[in-house]
């Protein structure tokens, strides 16, 4: 798709960008300490911080990778557990083998209750890393295990023009600030997404699944103050494509890509009137190369409120 060829294209250019002015002509530069030759050079792939939710369906076993710069015999390497939440399983030593690049071991989450979370922390030992090395030494984030997804609302209704009213359903994550909209749009995706300011009133919403952060995709455009300058576009994480739908089976031509603004994407569990809604403003991409704004209006009435002011 041309449109997906140029996000990538624009990324790996803004990209080029921020490495090129990491350049200075500062003379007061000095070079950083030399490291022994010997050091394995020991490295987290993962990101250094996230948050992990855990739902009723997913494995309770998470695999970490860790990589090592110098390839050689084999050995083990120490972990120090820093922080680690109750019932949480974490191995003390890791193992590489012989001329292996990387390793992987899990942290057992089996035994953590259900609507409970923690913060995980682990440091790679000292002696073993490099400061220019890969990846990261630390790997710290916040798990959370969460209850059932339970109905908010099965009785949604969604306007918007010019395709035809539609009826959906609301969910919420027990023990999280998590919702879904399942088959969001007629697109076959479930929208999963967060409370920017957990409560009844009015807030922003994050998604935190199938969407692609728009930072990624313009990361020229210098972004300004949020929620003004963010965005996300509608995406299929688990086959990493992009979805391409006609929303009621009638009304085409088809949507290519639905590009979202931060700014216009909020919701309410309940106002004054004892009803809740969401509200999305999104531009669409169209497979006839036309394009245009779409507004999603999802009302309902709760039959379940996680959240009281």
């Amino acid at each position: 798709m041309q449109i997906r060829n140029y996000i990538t294209s624009v990324a790996l250019l803004g990209m080029s960008a921020v490495l090129m002015t990491g350049c200075s002509d500062d003379d007061k530069w000095q070079p950083g300490p030399d490291t022994d030759p010997n050091n394995m050079s020991v490295y987290f792939e993962e990101l250094s911080t996230y948050n992990l939710v855990v739902e009723p369906d997913d494995s309770r076993l998470i695999p970490v990778t860790v990589g090592r710069s110098k390839v050689g015999e084999a050995a083990t390497v120490d972990l120090d557990v820093v922080e680690c939440p109750e019932g949480v399983v974490i191995p003390q030593t890791i193992a590489f083998g012989a001329n292996d690049q990387t390793t992987t071991f899990y942290i057992d989450l089996e035994n953590m209750p259900s609507k409970s979370f923690g913060n995980i922390s682990i440091n790679l030992p000292e002696e073993l890393t490099s400061p220019y090395g890969a990846g990261t030494t630390n790997l710290s984030f916040k798990v959370t295990i969460s209850g059932a997804w339970i109905p908010v609302s099965t009785d949604v209704k969604l306007t918007c023009s010019p395709y035809a009213d539609m009826t959906t359903s609301l969910y919420y994550l027990d023990g999280t600030n998590n919702f879904k909209l399942p088959d969001f749009f007629g697109s076959g995706l479930d929208f999963v997404f967060t409370m920017d300011t957990p409560g009844n009133g009015w807030t922003y919403i994050q998604p935190i699944k199938n969407y692609y952060d728009a930072t990624l995709a313009y990361p020229d455009l210098g972004w300004g103050a949020y929620p003004y300058d963010a965005g996300w576009f509608l995406f299929d994480d688990a086959n990493d494509e992009w979805p391409w739908w006609c929303p009621d089976g009638v009304t085409y031509p088809e949507i290519d890509m639905l590009e979202f603004e931060k700014a216009y994407a909020y919701m309410t569990l309940k106002g004054d009137d004892g009803k809740g809604w969401i509200y999305l403003s999104a531009y669409a991409y169209m497979s006839d190369g036309s394009g245009k704004y779409i507004d999603l209006n999802y009302s309902f009435t709760p039959e379940f409120t996680p959240y009281e002011n």
